[in-house]
């Protein structure tokens, strides 16, 4: 249910934050996208060998090693465009990227998620501690 979906999104162990869930929540409730996809703007798909794509459902757009030239290209922001539009992906990791992956989505991730650093940091001094047993 999504009271039970919403209480995930308070646990200190997932990642999951309130724009995120009412994302899912509308998109799943009303049929309805309350984001637009910032592929090629806030992440992209790299494969093994160095292909380019804004997504698994779309074809190559470029190699690594030629992105500096045609990051900032017509064809690019035509493709950022074409994403911006898209409304047939559910992937949530493409939800999360599209809403926090700016500087202003970062801030308010780090403001609502704050309270599990204290988790993180008590991992990391409990792989410290047993490292140094061994």
């Amino acid at each position: 249910t999504l009271n039970r979906r919403e209480s995930l999104s308070q646990s200190k162990r997932i990642l999951l934050t309130s724009k995120v869930l009412e994302a899912i929540k509308s998109l799943y409730l009303e049929n309805k996208r309350v984001w637009n996809c910032r592929a090629l703007k806030n992440f992209f798909i790299l494969d093994q060998v160095g292909r380019v794509a804004g997504c698994h459902g779309v074809d190559y757009a470029t190699s690594v090693f030629d992105l500096p030239t045609v990051w900032n290209s017509e064809n690019f922001n035509r493709l950022r465009r074409i994403y911006n539009d898209c409304s047939q992906c559910a992937y949530l990791c493409y939800i999360f990227y599209s809403i926090h992956g700016s500087p202003f989505g970062n801030l308010l991730l780090a403001r609502e998620q704050w309270k599990n650093a204290g988790l993180l940091l008590r991992n990391e001094r409990t792989k410290d501690s047993e490292s140094a047993r061994t």
